[in-house]
C-alpha cells in the first residue's frame, strides 16, 4: 500500500485525542504538590511523574526544588510521529480518491464504481499522477522510497543512467503530446461533450504542461493544443449528444 496503512487504521488514530503540543514542557516531579494556578482552580503533582506543563509553571517548579526539566518521554514523541503520519496519509487517501474520481487514475475491473475501499489501482497511472502533480503534492504525503520508484521506474524499462543527457525539447514535446492526449483521450470517452476551453483552463491539463519542463516559450500554442484533443476525440471514438451544446470550461466548475 502507498500509505502503509489501511484507510480504518488512519481514521482510528486521527480520532483520539491529538497529542501534547510540542509547545509544552515536561517536568519530574520530586514532590507531591498541589498548586493553585487561578482561583478555585489547583493541579495535583505527584512525585516521580513525569507531566507536560507551561513554561512559566516549569519554572515555578524548578525553583521551588519541587520538580526538575525533563525532555518530552519517548513515548510522546512516537505518539506525535504516528500522529502526524496519519494526517498526512489521510491527506494523501483524500488526493487519491479525488484522482481516481476525476478519472486521473486508473482502477483494475472497473473497482471505482464500488466503495473506496475496494478499488484497486493501476501502479502505472497512480504513478503518472504523482510525476504529473508533482509541484501540488507534498511527497512526504507518500513512502520514503515513492521518489525512487518515479525516478527509477516511472514509465521506464530500466533505471535513467547517471550520465544520460537531458532531454531535448524536442523529445520533451512528444512525450508531453502522448501524456496529453493519453489523459484527453480519457475525458472525453467520459465526458463527451467537452469542448476545447475545457482542456485549455483545466488545472489537471495546465499541470501536465508545466510537468514537462519546456521553456515559457517552447509550451505548445492553442492550435497545437486543439489538434491534440482532436486526435483525442478520434481515439476516444466519441462526438458530442446530438443538440447538445458541447460543454465548456466553465460549465465544469
Amino acid at each position: 500500500m502507498l500509505t502503509r496503512k489501511t484507510l480504518f487504521e488512519v481514521e482510528s488514530l486521527l480520532s483520539k485525542s491529538p497529542p501534547p503540543s510540542n509547545d509544552l514542557k515536561w517536568v519530574l516531579m520530586r514532590k507531591t504538590k498541589t498548586i493553585e494556578t487561578r482561583p478555585g482552580y489547583s493541579i495535583h503533582f505527584k512525585k516521580g511523574e513525569i507531566v507536560p506543563t507551561s513554561e512559566d509553571l516549569l519554572k515555578r517548579l524548578v525553583s521551588e526544588g519541587s520538580g526538575k526539566e525533563v525532555e518530552c518521554p519517548a513515548a510522546i514523541k512516537t505518539e506525535r510521529e504516528e500522529y502526524r503520519k496519519a494526517q498526512d496519509q489521510s491527506k494523501l487517501l483524500e488526493n487519491l480518491e479525488r484522482a481516481v474520481l476525476d478519472n486521473d487514475i486508473d482502477t483494475l475491473n472497473r473497482t471505482n464504481q464500488s466503495s473506496s475501499s475496494k478499488w484497486r489501482l493501476t501502479k502505472h497511472s497512480v504513478l503518472k499522477w504523482i510525476n504529473n502533480n508533482r509541484t501540488a503534492l507534498q511527497l512526504r504525503h507518500f513512502p520514503k522510497d515513492i521518489d525512487d520508484i518515479l525516478v527509477n521506474k516511472l514509465l521506464l524499462s530500466q533505471p535513467i543512467p547517471k550520465t544520460a543527457r537531458p532531454a531535448t525539447n524536442k523529445a520533451k514535446m512528444n512525450r508531453l503530446r502522448e501524456d496529453y492526449i493519453f489523459k484527453a483521450t480519457k475525458k472525453l470517452k467520459t465526458s463527451p461533450d467537452l469542448q476545447f476551453s475545457f482542456f485549455k483552463h483545466d488545472h489537471s491539463f495546465m499541470n501536465i504542461i508545466r510537468s514537462s519542463k519546456l521553456p515559457a516559450d517552447k509550451q505548445p500554442k492553442d492550435s497545437t493544443l486543439q489538434n491534440w484533443v482532436r486526435e483525442a476525440r478520434k481515439l476516444a471514438n466519441v462526438k458530442p449528444s446530438v443538440g447538445r451544446p458541447r460543454t465548456n470550461y466553465s460549465e465544469q466548475q
